[in-house]
């Protein structure tokens, strides 16, 4: 790509006289500002300079290979300290946001992301076709992005509104976009899913450890330079325990324990997955071997969401699996039983939640979760008058201040994703935000019911979709965003797996539908 050529106006000797004084002037002004205003305002002085460093990268020039390796490492470095690292534990500098280290691997991720498009035609062909796969996703996707930023019109706090939609663009935006590259080559999403499982099993380790002392093991060692004085930190570094009881709820690398539970729930069936697929039996007995040990991690921290979020991981891969073992050894029952006892074995198990007091008590509660299961409904019954007056939301970031509810202690909190949506961006905030997800689910249940490559990769759309299901009924009573950005990964997997099975399919893929149909219907009738 080579530089555009200066305008003649733009090469005139006297336009130059002009400029150059209107720069120093403007220089001028910016930095009395700046000194003037700062520490209490700071960030919307980074706007000049990152429209100029967005400028400086559009005019790069073709080189045609850009920083793949650098954005491949930042996307890995990216995941494992998204999990495995309290995001609380930062460097807060006056009038700037929480200085994290997913920010410092995010802000190179999205750098680099940005120059390979830039500079390499190769890189941007590849993302082109990966989109082209799953058009309605990334439409969706820049959809949402749109109402973020005009959402900032209706915020009464112009600058916490501005923070986070600039963190929403580094932790989900450019996440999906770099995903749909990244799983590209053969053997990520594999290992994806191996860090996955490696890194729920140190976070339970981490929860045992917590639940034994009474408090995160870091709490009270941490340096100075990373102790954030804010009352949200200093309320997880303390701990919690359920209202009018004594237990302790563990929380691991996150900030509260809900958000523990639902990261256990989302990688779960993928563990389920490696302990049925993988080819070395060492590795699916340590996978099974595995599964009690979440569960009892998820019970360790007292939220039922995450143990709802197992249940539809266990009773969807059940199913899964048996579809997929009739439609490959048609002639084996094992399939077909499955298949066509599954009504009845996932009606036992609903009544097992509701029937059985040990699974009732963990999955329902008993009793212990009444006050938030009351402030739920406070919530909703507060939220409802105020979305029907502004059904185009409030303004992102404004959802729990337009709420307006607060804990006994005093705390603003509010604690569904789904109000929070309808609160920020408005109805057709909501629609679109979970349109993405229908759309991912969809295209990977597509791809799923077409499978016929050899690629094992390929068998991953069962997980995935599992654990996109568990997040948008966990998101019902949990509002914070801590697992968004693997969600976003997900999302960016699945396009990149449905480009890589269109790309090597052999044969039409509508058949294979019809005949699992037809077999359904004769074994059914024999």
């Amino acid at each position: 790509m080579s530089l555009p050529v200066p305008p003649a106006f733009f090469r005139r000797r006297s336009v130059w006289w002009l400029f150059v004084p209107i720069l120093v002037f403007s220089s001028l002004i910016y930095g009395y500002l700046f000194a003037t205003n700062a520490p209490n305002i700071i960030l919307p002085f980074f706007i000049p300079p990152v429209v100029l460093a967005g400028l400086v990268i559009w005019a790069l020039p073709e080189t045609g290979q850009g920083p793949i390796r650098l954005l491949n490492a930042c996307f890995v470095a990216y995941f494992v300290t998204l999990i495995i690292w309290p995001n609380y534990l930062a460097v807060a500098l006056p009038g700037l946001p929480w200085i994290t280290v997913t920010r410092l691997t995010g802000f190179p991720l999205t750098i680099a992301l940005l120059i390979c498009v830039s500079v390499s035609s190769e890189f941007r062909a590849k993302l082109k076709d990966v989109l082209g796969t799953s058009p309605w996703l990334w439409k969706f996707l820049l959809a949402f992005v749109a109402i973020q930023f005009l959402s900032l019109a209706f915020s009464n706090n112009f600058t916490a509104s501005a923070q986070k939609f600039v963190a929403a663009q580094f932790n989900w935006t450019a996440i999906f976009f770099a995903s749909c590259y990244y799983f590209l080559k053969p053997g990520r999403a594999i290992f994806w899913s191996h860090l996955l499982w490696f890194m729920a099993l140190f976070v339970t380790v981490i929860a045992m450890w917590e639940s034994s002392i009474g408090h995160p093991p870091w709490a009270g060692h941490i340096p100075s330079f990373l102790a954030i004085q804010d009352e949200s930190v200093l309320r997880g570094l303390k701990g919690g325990m359920r209202s009018y009881t004594t237990k302790y709820r563990a929380q691991g690398t996150f900030g509260v324990s809900l958000g523990l539970s639902e990261y256990i729930a989302l990688a779960f069936p993928f563990v389920i997955h490696i302990a049925t697929s993988d080819d070395r039996m060492k590795v699916r007995i340590a996978a099974a071997a595995s599964l009690p040990i979440l569960l009892y991690t998820i019970t360790l921290s007292g939220a039922r969401l995450g143990l709802v979020g197992c249940l539809i991981s266990s009773l969807g891969y059940g199913l899964a699996w048996g579809i997929d073992r009739w439609r490959r050894q048609p002639n084996s029952l094992i399939g077909p039983a499955l298949v066509l006892s599954y009504p009845m074995f996932f009606a036992a198990s609903i009544g097992a939640v509701f029937f059985v007091g040990r699974i009732r008590n963990l999955v329902v509660g008993d009793g212990s979760q009444q006050a938030s299961n009351d402030a739920r409904l406070t919530q909703l019954t507060m939220a409802i008058p105020k979305i029907i007056s502004h059904p185009w939301g409030y303004g992102i970031s404004m959802s729990a201040v337009t709420l307006g509810f607060r804990e006994p202690d005093g705390l603003l909190t509010i604690d569904s994703y789904y109000l929070s949506l309808l609160l920020e961006y408005g109805i057709i905030g909501l629609v679109i935000f979970y349109g993405m997800f229908a759309l991912s689910i969809y295209q990977a249940g597509k791809c799923w019911l077409n499978y016929n490559s050899t690629e094992k990769e390929l068998t991953l759309f069962v997980p995935l979709i599992l654990s996109l299901l568990a997040f948008c009924v966990m998101k019902a009573v949990f509002s914070q965003e801590d697992s968004h950005a693997l969600v976003f990964m997900m999302m960016g997997m699945i396009a990149a797996l449905a480009f890589r099975q269109n790309k090597f399919r052999l044969g039409s893929p509508k058949p294979h539908l019809r005949v699992l149909r037809s077999e359904i219907i004769n074994r059914t009738a024999a």
